[in-house]
């Protein structure tokens, strides 16, 4: 389409971001009363999946990458200092960089890609799968 650009809630092309802002809000308010590594697997669990699968089907769209990485840089900007620093909360932050990397590098092999590879693999996997993918399904 051609209203990729900066058409009215850019920050929104990403799909529901107030709704999982207020999630991780809610999510980040229990920080003082559970463990790190609680909190960061939950975050693993439940708020990076949506995030990584809005973000794919944003990046499908061929969005104005501007836009794309500032709605990155906001998110990372939500998570407090240790808590982005922890080992799952760094996968998901590297997954997000991960995608968005490939789809700049190859939007034709991106597009055969599914949000699910970058979620379910770690980054070591993740590469070997798209070698593999593009490999297998070259032509």
């Amino acid at each position: 389409g051609d209203g990729a650009g900066d058409g009215g809630g850019a920050g929104g092309e990403a799909g529901g971001e107030a709704g999982a802002a207020a999630a991780l809000s809610l999510a980040l308010g229990w920080s003082d009363l559970m463990p790190l590594e609680m909190l960061a697997a939950l975050l693993e669990a439940h708020f990076f999946p949506g995030l990584l699968r809005a973000l794919h089907a944003w990046l499908l769209r061929d969005p104005d990458l501007d836009a794309v990485s500032a709605w990155y840089l906001r998110w990372k900007e939500r998570l407090p200092e240790d808590v982005a620093a922890s080992h799952a909360v760094r996968n998901g932050l590297n997954a997000a960089l991960d995608m968005m990397n490939a789809a700049v590098a190859d939007a034709e092999a991106f597009a055969v890609t599914t949000a699910e590879q970058y979620i379910a693999a770690p980054a070591v996997g993740r590469a070997a799968g798209a070698e593999e993918g593009r490999a297998g399904g070259g032509g």
